[in-house]
């Protein structure tokens, strides 16, 4: 069984990380600096938790199967907020998980997000549609991890 992870996560600082692990190691990733006085702690992170027997094993295949299934996992991130838009999520239920079972075939994902405090967990929604909006930057911004 593999496991592909994309992530993406926020520092307090205002920073942006975005990156493709392998079973537990990182592929590619990509940062933007905030623009406040360097914090490494997250305010939040999202993680799409990819596990299957055909999944990619390389950086440049990963990224290319992360953008071919741009349609399947915007989609599934555009409605996930449309449902958390109405509620947020409490911290005291952090990490928020919900599973995707064969959303690709042969694929099963669990969609983790979880916040710092309160303020963040009610703006879960907005950061899930900026994930789904900024998809394909995001992949394009990474760096392969010989390379970061």
């Amino acid at each position: 069984m593999t496991d592909l992870l994309f992530y993406r996560q926020k520092r307090v600082d205002g920073g942006l990380r975005s990156g493709i692990d392998l079973n537990g190691s990182p592929l590619a990733e990509g940062f933007r600096e905030g623009d406040e006085e360097p914090n490494p702690v997250l305010l939040w992170y999202i993680d799409l938790r990819c596990s299957g027997e055909h999944l990619p094993h390389d950086a440049d295949k990963a990224i290319e199967w992360f953008r071919e299934n741009n349609d399947a996992f915007t989609g599934t991130l555009r409605r996930t907020a449309q449902e958390l838009s109405r509620t947020g999520v409490d911290t005291e239920a952090l990490p928020f998980r919900q599973q995707f079972r064969n959303l690709l075939p042969g694929v099963n994902v669990d969609l983790v997000i979880s916040t710092l405090g309160r303020p963040e967990g009610r703006d879960v929604a907005q950061f899930l549609r900026e994930f789904a909006d900024d998809w394909l930057a995001q992949l394009d911004g990474l760096a392969l991890s010989a390379d970061v």
